[in-house]
């Protein structure tokens, strides 16, 4: 009884610590009733004083805790150590336990070390205790305070004669130490402005978005469990001479600027998502809640666990929120009674935002309003749907939050785009005062019809824009219901591209193949993907064709309907679960039809599985046992009785010893193949496996999972599901998971993170979604139909680049099968399909700024940013003919008709026409004094020459005369672009400012236009000439409405500006280059080969590694053909990538000159940098920049006289050029000659460069060479 009180006085104890004292009487009133005594006890464990700490957990500390063999003395003493960590400091008391800093000493850093505190290891505590290490073990977010260990450690304290004395092992938990202050304190201490409140809001969403995805919900959010860090600033590298700088004459804003960080603390009484047992230990007691009482939802006072879900978090942050902005909170509980507290949160309505701030008033109210209601349902439905109507807010955006009326969406619009406000607004005061007037006046019927289609117009419109961003914003969020239905409801005469482009991202390319089979029951595909041999309910097996859709192929009837249909390993068996109740199954031949053996009256077939060594076949039924027959005769081997009937799965783990079984009522085991024992079981109701069977995935009630199948363990689990489980799949590779709810979403998820990739929507659900045996894509039959998805896996839209070094321009061979990209020190060539390299052309040094390809693609045009132009083969790219330099930076250039000649435009106004085959000089015209841009026609009849004071000056080509001039801004004309038929010209402007020209009102100002706020980079048409895409500096890409000038999309993917655009010549996709990413966005799949796209991704993960390892192509190379990882076809794919990527100049001179130019690195990196910069200076022989880091390469290895040979051949290459030698040159030559015992040539040399090197000591490379050689020439020279 004793033992049972001291649980009870525990329990309450914690309790009271999560109430405010205010609430703490009211709440012992109720739990302690007359028992008095109890009462007593528990104040007395109370009896301290009431304030906040500003420590690493908000909890009201205790200064003294009374328990079996506790005193005040041995709660204040600081113990020396716990476990392998040295405590320092006490930084904080809590509920539970003490928090400690402390030191770990391998890897050393400090760690926050919480403790049960001595005499209250009870088992309710160490429940908590261990619940709230089992919550952080799932989570690996910026956000939040990240676990590094959880155990039991030996606790030292400081003995009397000062030497250490152990006592009993103490629970503990080592989690990052934060240094912070609650997120209130902070934004008060810092004024924070609204925007950087709601900008800290929504990071802090994140990070409770994350833990939502891996099923922990936190329950107790308020401000002293959210501690706000301090941003470290930023370490940039410093750029070497030979590092490139972005060629874009202006800069290129940062995307990653420091920002504070919210870390979310105290999990303690989270709930796990799915563990329901541990959500009722973790209650209190009948009629009692865990929380914070003024930051608790309605059904989380109320105590139902049954009702807690991510949207009760969702409500706390709903709370902060409110709190942050108007300094108060909702309700003012202070000093009520517990009930009545719990009463007011659920009955009473708090004060609007805008009764404190009429800057309140409109988006920001309703964001708070929406995450603060009462009734759930009408809630945010995750914390990243509120981070996303926060960010909305931030970018001048319709939210979700709200009806899109056509008034709310014009004024968000006009705020959005200030510049078209006076246009815009105009417009709206048209129609409005054109109503009233000619409801006033009583004006004509003609004009009140034009009025009123005005306005119809301007509604659909404006509908549109608002469903297209609320499925977006949907998508990226996961709901891919919820943008279904906002695609759906858009208005269709208005889909354009944009709409095709979202509507891929949400089914991902899914087609639908009507063979005209009849009703397809089951199926399976091929091992190359091309085709589905597919079954019907007539008994018909038919062999479909993935890119088709037609029937390739009718093999004999089975004459009864197909349940299930599967083909071996190789494909050249095919076994068929034929006739229901009585049925029958059949072994044939593949692709023949010829039937092997039929096993008559097994049953209701649930499943068939071959095993891994092709000899056998699992037969299982509905009863309770398993066949192994053998595969050519269908002879019993081997018969496995289950303790309960099969149900849903039967099949081989990996190497074929133990089989996997789906049972009845919703469990699932493992039977040791050869002896039938079963090894495990477990609760389970769905099943598949990959690699084949390396892994499980299963589904319990309300989310999936995945297991070791040899054991049963439990690897991973994946967010909970928001209906009923129909199936689940598993690629073979065993990397992605597919689970198909009732409600007809299949969600894909990564087995190696647990988090989402993608969605397809399926409605109704019918058949589950299988997986191809390779590549990313998917199947279902469905009905009389086939759904196909050629690449669920990919990310969207598909990134076909991410290398060293800034990215200029691209522009796409007419088929779409190639992307031609201007590079650091290159071009190369991609297949956009698939992301695969296809060639590489290294340039030197020179960035390739500017590319043209000639019309019969046979020849491509390239600009270089040493102001030559090089022509180059479209085949293999190969160096045909290189220009001598210009006079100026180029800034355009073009093929003309027939491809003859080409025009070059220099920074200074010259346009030059070079011989279209040997690149010579034929003549130069002057076209502007101070261009910026050039952009032609399709018919390349026609040019247009942008200019810094706003101007466009359009040229004829043949015969070559000006044809008009047009005012297009104040500002300077940063990109331009004609539409496909001619007859429009849109400029952008460093303004931001995108303006549509007609031809016909050349110097009569221009059609709408619209202002993206940020300075316009590039520009490109459809080619139906419907839209124009807009790129700018911050790496926006606006597509727009070219008749209106509406902007229905923005796409913020891309990484640094976006220096081109293009769309392929049918539309499908468009092309967007960024100075450090080349993506696709596309509106159906560019490859329409299932798994081709998967198949390179896969690969080009290996090539990447192991560029990343050895850096060195051949290296990479000779570790890819020993890579055991690849098959023999990824292998030979994986090698054609590296040969295609090369070498890359410009990253590996960098990586060698980091290296070389310190005088402190081991020989081996020496070394390596050599081994970096030898291939390139073989490539370019006559490049003094490369040949510098390759002299000062053998100089540290003690390779003198290369050195010296090398560094001579540098001075005299830029005697040759007629330039002055580099001054690192000099130093090094004469640190090599002194060394080589030369001093006389060392001494007279190095006074040359000392003088030279006087005016430049500010650089500091040059600085520290000159040092270096200063302390060698302290010394005497060798004897040579």
């Amino acid at each position: 009884m004793e033992r049972l009180r001291q649980e009870r006085v525990e329990q309450l104890v914690q309790d009271a610590l999560d109430l405010d004292s205010a609430d703490r009487a009211a709440f012992l009133d109720q739990a302690c009733e007359s028992d008095a005594d109890l009462r007593s006890e528990v104040e007395r464990l109370l009896a301290v004083p009431d304030q906040d700490i500003e420590t690493f957990l908000d909890i009201p500390p205790i200064s003294r805790i009374l328990g079996a063999g506790t005193d005040d003395a041995v709660a204040d003493r600081l113990p020396l150590r716990v476990g392998r960590y040295k405590v320092v400091r006490k930084v904080g008391e809590g509920g539970m336990g003490i928090v400690y800093e402390a030191m770990q000493e391998a890897p050393r850093r400090r760690v926050a070390l919480k403790v049960i505190r001595p005499g209250l290891v009870g088992r309710s505590l160490l429940r908590r205790f261990r619940h709230e290490a089992e919550a952080l073990a799932h989570l690996n977010h910026p956000g939040i305070a990240h676990v590094y260990e959880a155990g039991v450690g030996e606790v030292s304290w400081p003995g009397a004669d000062g030497t250490a004395t152990a006592s009993e092992q103490q629970p503990f938990l080592a989690m990052e130490f934060v240094e912070g202050e609650p997120i209130t304190q902070y934004a008060a201490r810092r004024t924070l402005r609204t925007v950087e409140r709601l900008s800290l809001v929504a990071r802090l969403c994140d990070a409770i978005h994350h833990a939502h995805l891996k099923g922990v919900i936190h329950r107790d959010l308020k401000p002293g469990n959210i501690l706000v860090t301090e941003p470290e600033p930023d370490r940039l590298d410093a750029g070497s001479a030979s590092s490139p700088g972005d060629g874009l004459g202006s800069p290129v804003p940062s995307r990653c600027v420091p920002e504070p960080q919210p870390k979310i603390l105290d999990f303690g009484v989270a709930r796990l998502v799915g563990d329901d047992a541990t959500a009722v230990t973790l209650q209190t007691g009948q009629g009692q809640v865990i929380g914070t009482i003024p930051y608790m939802s309605p059904e989380q006072i109320a105590g139902d666990i049954r009702n807690i879900d991510a949207r009760t978090d969702v409500y706390a942050l709903g709370v902060l929120l409110y709190e942050l902005l108007a300094g108060k909170l909702p309700f003012e509980l202070h000093g009520r009674p517990l009930a009545e507290a719990a009463r007011i949160v659920r009955e009473d309505e708090p004060s609007r935002l805008s009764t404190f701030d009429a800057g309140f008033r409109g988006d920001i109210e309703t964001i708070v309003g929406k995450a603060i209601e009462k009734d759930k349902e009408r809630r945010y439905a995750s914390a990243a749907e509120l981070a996303a109507d926060i960010r909305r807010f931030l970018r001048d955006e319709p939210l979700m939050a709200r009806p899109a009326s056509a008034l709310y969406q014009l004024r968000k619009y006009a705020r959005r785009h200030r510049a078209l406000v006076g246009g815009v607004a105009a417009t709206a005061l048209t129609l409005v005062v054109g109503i009233v007037l000619s409801s006033y006046f009583a004006v004509t019927a003609m004009r009140q019809r034009t009025l009123a289609d005005r306005n119809a117009e301007a509604a659909t419109r404006l509908a549109y824009r608002s469903g297209l961003s609320a499925a977006q914003a949907a998508i990226e969020s996961h709901d891919g219901a919820l943008a279904r239905r906002a695609l759906d409801e858009t208005p269709p005469e208005l889909r354009g591209w944009e709409w095709e482009h979202l509507n891929y991202r949400l089914t991902r390319g899914g087609r639908l193949l009507a063979p005209g089979a009849g009703e397809i029951a089951c199926a399976d595909a091929l091992l190359d993907g091309s085709a589905l041999v597919c079954g019907t309910t007539e008994g018909d097996v038919v062999i479909v064709s993935t890119d088709e859709g037609r029937i390739l192929q009718r093999l004999p009837s089975c004459g009864a309907p197909i349940d299930q249909i599967v083909l071996n390993a190789d494909d050249t068996k095919l076994a068929l679960a034929i006739g229901g109740p009585e049925g029958r199954v059949e072994m044939r031949s593949f692709p023949q039809g010829d039937l092997l053996w039929r096993a008559e009256h097994r049953g209701q077939i649930s499943r068939w599985a071959f095993h891994p060594d092709g000899h056998r076949v699992l037969v299982g039924t509905w009863a309770d046992r398993v066949e192994a027959l053998d595969v050519d005769t269908g002879a019993l081997q081997q018969s496995y009785q289950l303790r309960r009937a099969l149900d849903t799965f039967v099949g081989y783990n990996r190497d074929g010893t133990i089989v996997l079984a789906g049972l009845d009522h919703g469990f699932g085991a493992g039977v040791d193949a050869e002896t039938g024992r079963e090894l495990w079981t477990g609760a389970m109701s769905r099943f598949d496996y990959g690699q084949p069977g390396g892994l499980l995935a299963v589904s319990v009630p309300g989310h999936a999972s995945v297991l070791e199948p040899s054991t049963g363990r439990h690897l991973r689990s994946f967010p909970p599901s928001a209906g009923l489980i129909l199936d689940v799949s598993m690629n073979d590779e065993g990397t992605l998971v597919a689970v198909l709810e009732e409600t007809g979403t299949t969600y894909l998820y990564d087995v190696e993170t647990g988090e989402p990739v993608t969605q397809l929507l399926v409605h109704p659900p019918t058949e589950p979604v299988r997986f191809f045996r390779r590549g990313g894509g998917m199947f279902a039959p469905d009905g009389e139909t086939l759904r196909v998805w050629d690449d669920v896996n990919g990310p969207a839209p598909f990134l076909i680049s991410a290398i060293h070094g800034p990215n200029f321009h691209a522009v796409f061979r007419s088929d779409g099968r190639r992307a031609y990209c201007g590079v650091w020190g290159a071009i190369k060539v991609w297949d956009p399909g698939t992301g695969a390299e296809i060639w590489t052309s290294l340039m030197g040094r020179p960035d390739v700024r500017r590319l043209d390809l000639n019309d019969a693609e046979t020849l491509l045009a390239a600009a270089l940013s040493d102001r030559r132009v090089v022509l180059v083969s479209e085949e293999r790219g190969q160096v045909l003919a290189t220009s001598a330099p210009l006079e100026a930076e180029i800034l355009g250039l073009m093929w003309t008709t027939a491809s003859t000649q080409l025009l070059v435009l220099d920074a200074r106004g010259k346009l030059h026409v070079l011989d279209g085959r040997t690149l010579a000089a034929v003549e130069t015209r002057g076209v502007v004094t101070q261009p910026t841009t050039l952009a032609w026609d399709a018919g390349r009849r026609r040019i247009a020459v942008g200019d810094a004071a706003g101007r466009i000056v359009l040229w004829d080509v043949e015969p070559w005369r000006e044809i008009g001039r047009i005012i297009a801004s104040s500002e300077a004309v940063t990109a331009t672009a004609f539409s496909h038929e001619g007859d429009i010209l849109v400029s952008g402007d460093a303004a931001g400012e995108v303006r549509f020209h007609a031809f016909g009102q050349i110097g009569r100002g221009t059609t709408p236009r619209l202002s993206t706020e940020t300075p316009v980079q590039s520009l490109a048409f459809s080619p139906d000439g419907e839209r124009v895409a807009a790129g700018t500096v911050d790496g926006t890409v606006s597509v727009i409405d070219t008749r209106t000038g509406t902007e229905w999309l923005a796409l913020r993917d891309g990484i640094g500006a976006c220096t081109g655009l293009t769309f392929a010549v049918q539309g499908s996709a468009l092309l967007s280059v960024h100075t450090k990413s080349i993506e696709v966005y596309e509106s159906r799949p560019m490859r329409l080969d299932a798994g081709a796209r998967h198949q390179v991704r896969r690969v080009r993960s290996h090539v990447d590694a192991a560029f990343e390892r050895h850096g060195l192509c051949d290296d990479v190379v000779a570790a890819l053909s020993a890579d055991p990882t690849l098959s023999e076809i990824e292998r030979a794919l994986a090698m054609q990538i590296a040969n295609a990527r090369g070498n890359n100049t410009g990253w590996q001179n960098s990586e060698a000159w980091g290296i070389v130019l310190y005088a402190d690195r081991s020989a081996e990196e020496y070394a390596y940098a050599l081994r970096l910069i030898e291939p390139i200076c073989a490539a370019f022989p006559k490049e003094p920049a490369y040949l510098n880091t390759r002299g000062v390469a053998e100089f540290r290895l003690g390779e003198l006289e290369k050195a010296r040979a090398t560094f001579e051949q540098c001075l005299a290459l830029m005697q040759e050029r007629g330039q002055p030698p580099q001054i690192a040159d000099q130093i090094f030559l004469a640190m090599t000659l002194h060394r080589l015992g030369r001093a006389d040539e060392a001494a007279s040399l190095w006074r040359v460069a000392q003088e030279r090197a006087s005016g430049l000591m500010s650089d500091k490379e040059i600085r520290n060479f000159v040092r270096e050689a200063e302390r060698l020439f302290s010394k005497p020279a060798p004897q040579p």
